[in-house]
Protein backbone atom coordinates (compact mmCIF):
# COMPACT_ATOMS: atom_id res chain seq x y z
CA UNK A 1 0.00 0.00 0.00
CA UNK A 2 1.62 3.25 -0.66
CA UNK A 3 -1.25 5.59 -0.02
CA UNK A 4 -4.42 5.70 2.13
CA UNK A 5 -6.42 8.35 3.27
CA UNK A 6 -10.07 9.37 4.71
CA UNK A 7 -12.06 12.33 5.87
CA UNK A 8 -12.81 12.30 9.50
CA UNK A 9 -10.22 12.45 11.92
CA UNK A 10 -12.16 9.61 14.52
CA UNK A 11 -12.26 7.09 11.06
CA UNK A 12 -8.46 7.90 10.76
CA UNK A 13 -7.31 8.79 14.08
CA UNK A 14 -8.58 6.83 16.84
CA UNK A 15 -6.52 5.76 19.11
CA UNK A 16 -8.13 1.87 19.52
CA UNK A 17 -10.10 1.39 16.56
CA UNK A 18 -9.67 3.68 14.06
CA UNK A 19 -8.40 2.77 10.30
CA UNK A 20 -5.00 3.61 11.18
CA UNK A 21 -4.61 2.06 14.12
CA UNK A 22 -6.35 -0.99 12.81
CA UNK A 23 -3.80 -1.34 9.29
CA UNK A 24 -1.04 -0.55 11.56
CA UNK A 25 -1.77 -3.35 13.95
CA UNK A 26 -2.29 -5.94 10.91
CA UNK A 27 0.61 -5.44 8.51
CA UNK A 28 1.58 -1.44 7.76
CA UNK A 29 3.76 -1.35 10.47
CA UNK A 30 6.05 1.38 8.57
CA UNK A 31 2.72 3.21 8.08
CA UNK A 32 2.75 7.33 9.34
CA UNK A 33 -0.05 8.84 10.59
CA UNK A 34 -0.41 12.66 9.48
CA UNK A 35 -3.35 14.85 10.35
CA UNK A 36 -5.13 17.54 8.12
CA UNK A 37 -3.05 20.49 7.85
CA UNK A 38 -6.16 22.71 7.47
CA UNK A 39 -7.91 21.33 10.71
CA UNK A 40 -4.63 21.59 12.90
CA UNK A 41 -4.53 24.95 11.79
CA UNK A 42 -8.45 25.92 12.29
CA UNK A 43 -7.68 24.05 16.19
CA UNK A 44 -4.95 26.48 16.63
CA UNK A 45 -6.81 29.83 15.35
CA UNK A 46 -10.09 29.18 17.76
CA UNK A 47 -7.29 28.47 20.32
CA UNK A 48 -5.73 32.25 19.60
CA UNK A 49 -9.70 33.76 19.35
CA UNK A 50 -9.42 33.20 23.03
CA UNK A 51 -7.46 35.79 23.51
CA UNK A 52 -8.26 39.46 23.89
CA UNK A 53 -5.48 40.88 21.51
CA UNK A 54 -6.24 38.28 18.91
CA UNK A 55 -9.93 38.40 19.35
CA UNK A 56 -9.60 42.12 18.29
CA UNK A 57 -7.66 42.01 16.11
CA UNK A 58 -9.60 39.71 14.07
CA UNK A 59 -12.39 42.01 14.44
CA UNK A 60 -10.58 44.86 12.88
CA UNK A 61 -9.43 42.44 10.26
CA UNK A 62 -13.25 41.42 9.33
CA UNK A 63 -14.12 45.05 9.47
CA UNK A 64 -11.16 45.67 6.99
CA UNK A 65 -12.64 42.69 4.91
CA UNK A 66 -16.38 43.77 4.82
CA UNK A 67 -15.44 47.67 4.33
CA UNK A 68 -13.38 46.54 0.49
CA UNK A 69 -15.52 44.09 -0.20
Amino acid sequence: MVCFGVFGVVVFQGKHKGMFSQLKDMEVFHMVGVHCVAHRTNLVIQIFSSFPMVSRSEGWLQNLFAYFS
